[in-house]
């Protein structure tokens, strides 16, 4: 994702519609994603102090990290911090007081919370980026429960840090859209996790951005659909359907609402609308609108967490992130700003995804 530095132009422009007349009926980013490694893995408190600076004067208040954990072994070391090179360890980028982590970086978050606690912006601090196949989900919400202490420890005392985004976007091995994983994804690893959070603080947030379309958090992919290569992307091993093969959308927020029946402490689900990769605004509002819905009923706050770029090309469709020769670039401010108006009467605030990856 593209710090909001480089991103000043879109910022600018974004600021002077703010400014119009009608300014006080028209949605605005409320958050954005950050990822702290890459090519700002060394900035400085006072780089990041800068950046959240411009994402402050637009009125944007919550920064979003990715992970800060990554299960550096044979599925992920790909979007781990060594490279093609699996260490066989977890990396992490901050000082921890588990002595098998491997710390990459000198103490990015720190420096990230530092600059956020200067400027007044709350923090949701990404956990771990591992795989989770059913018969893990257990175990890997152990090791989320080990990384909430961890880093709650650690980096608690900081005003900024405002609870925890559970970072199980990618890797999640989707199977049948059936209410027994819902059950065990909500006693095993929501219910616990969220129990967790609350017990160290009851005002800390607890939070996932499950994507629509795409190889995503928890979305169950259907039982059956073509197996399409070119027509489809990978879901985990399995293809993702294409528009119309999806379950309809009553079922998939029934399906969440099973999920968190363990997990009354789980605050806050923003969905990654994939508008970006080109979905269908009508299809994306239709299952916006249900999810708002059955969230509302059980107290949830549902957020839309929107693509702010545009594929440019693609030897795959628009659904086929990382694979195929694709091209992205920062999306036109008028199609934001129909984006954020078309979402606006289903969600209560919003988050933005820049570029992917």
């Amino acid at each position: 994702m593209t710090p909001l530095i480089l991103l000043i132009p879109w910022l600018v422009a974004s600021a002077a519609a703010a400014t119009t007349p009608a300014a006080a009926t028209q949605p605005r980013l409320d958050a954005a994603f950050y990822n702290l490694w890459a090519t700002q893995i060394d900035w400085t408190a006072a780089q990041w102090e800068e950046d959240l600076g411009y994402m402050k004067g637009i009125g944007i208040d919550w920064a979003f990290i990715t992970y800060t954990s990554c299960d550096d072994h044979s599925t992920y070391t790909a979007y781990c911090w060594s490279g093609a090179k699996s260490t066989n360890a977890t990396q992490v980028l901050y000082k921890s007081s588990n002595a098998s982590y491997v710390q990459i970086g000198d103490d990015v978050l720190g420096r990230f919370l530092a600059a956020a606690d200067k400027l007044g912006v709350k923090v949701l601090v990404g956990l771990l980026l591992i795989p989770m196949p059913d018969d893990e989900i257990a175990s890997v919400g152990q090791t989320y429960l080990t990384l909430i202490d961890d880093l709650r420890a650690g980096y608690g005392h900081h005003s900024s840090f405002g609870g925890y985004y559970l970072t199980q976007e990618w890797g999640w091995r989707a199977g049948d859209f059936n209410l027994s994983r819902a059950d065990t994804i909500s006693r095993s690893f929501l219910g616990p996790i969220s129990d967790k959070i609350h017990s160290l603080n009851s005002s800390l947030e607890v939070g996932l951005s499950p994507s629509l379309f795409d190889t995503t958090t928890f979305f169950p992919c259907p039982a059956s659909f073509p197996n399409d290569y070119t027509t489809y992307s990978k879901c985990g091993g399995r293809p993702t359907p294409a528009i119309g093969n999806f379950e309809p959308p009553s079922t998939w927020a029934a399906w969440w609402l099973r999920a968190l029946k363990d997990a009354p402490h789980f605050s806050w689900l923003f969905v990654q609308d994939h508008r970006g990769g080109g979905e269908s605004p009508t299809h994306i509002r239709a299952y916006l609108r249900a999810l708002s819905t059955a969230m509302a009923s059980v107290g949830v706050k549902n957020w839309a967490n929107s693509e702010l770029f545009h594929v440019m090309s693609v030897d795959d469709p628009p659904h086929g992130y990382g694979e195929g020769n694709q091209t992205r670039t920062v999306a036109p401010i008028d199609r934001v700003h129909r984006q954020l108006l078309e979402e606006a009467p289903l969600v209560s605030g919003f988050t933005c995804w820049e570029f992917h990856w």
